[in-house]
């Protein structure tokens, strides 16, 4: 799966309502993928070494429409 960046400048950081909160929080694009489907492997395998609420996406990313963001909470 390689990794990919949009090719405008980057805003890594994306307002996520996460199941169970009334309000959205800034969750981390930690990766990019040029491929949905590469993305949505990705965020799978995140889930499963983080916990599923952790890990949102694939998003289209905001910067490029041909590019996917897996994002992560920070904590």
């Amino acid at each position: 799966m390689p990794e990919v960046l949009p090719s405008h400048p980057l805003n890594r950081w994306y307002p996520i309502r996460w199941p169970g909160d009334s309000q959205a929080a800034e969750a981390f694009a930690e990766k990019y993928f040029d491929s949905q489907h590469d993305a949505l492997a990705y965020a799978e395998r995140r889930r499963v070494e983080l916990a599923p609420r952790r890990v949102s996406g694939p998003l289209p990313s905001r910067e490029d429409p041909n590019v996917w963001a897996v994002c992560v909470e920070v904590a």
